[in-house]
């Protein structure tokens, strides 16, 4: 197409354009596609995800996780998205989007990776119930700290020790509320 046929062609778009009864509406329009095809170009990447689904907004997939839970299935849950989508997907528990890894290595890859790394994100119900500085959510060297001392509470001495003070208390309030008929 030579030049002038670009150009008469370009007046003919003009005039329909900017001309006619409803040039605001063709404006728009063009303004419009224009605008789409910028951000088609222009947006940023979809990030490297794993095969899966994330359901639906907000409900996610978590019916189908709590129903599996329930009935006591949920490895046949995860097994059937194993089956799908392979020992890496994604997927949304509780409005998270999640990309769950399964089998041996990621079992060795949880394991032997550094803080820095990988890190556990409890969602914000979670977060609500076991509080903001539980195991859980601390990392580094705080987790290394509190983990260090629940392991030091759990040790044998430690519960040889507490036991009977619990169990004293148990025996204690049980008695209590026993004898005054509240229970």
């Amino acid at each position: 197409m030579s030049n002038t046929n670009k150009d008469d062609a370009w007046e003919k778009i003009k005039c329909h354009l900017f001309q006619h009864p409803n040039s605001h509406s063709g404006v728009a329009v063009a303004v419009a596609v224009l605008f789409g095809w910028l951000y088609l170009k222009l947006k940023p990447s979809q990030p490297n995800l794993p095969p899966g689904s994330f359901g639906l907004p907000i409900i996610s997939e978590l019916i189908g996780w709590v129903r599996a839970l329930e009935s006591g299935t949920a490895y046949k849950w995860i097994e059937e998205r194993v089956a799908r989508h392979g020992p890496i997907f994604k997927t949304s528990f509780m409005g998270n989007r999640t990309v769950v890894v399964t089998g041996l290595v990621a079992n060795k890859f949880v394991f032997t990776t550094g803080d820095d790394m990988l890190r556990s994100h409890q969602p914000v119900p979670i977060v609500y119930i076991s509080g903001e500085q539980s195991i859980f959510e601390v990392h580094g060297a705080r987790h290394k700290l509190v983990r260090g001392a629940i392991a030091g509470f759990l040790r044998p001495e430690s519960l040889q020790r507490s036991v009977p003070l619990m169990s004293s208390l148990i025996k204690r309030y049980l008695t209590k509320v026993w004898t005054t008929d509240r229970l």
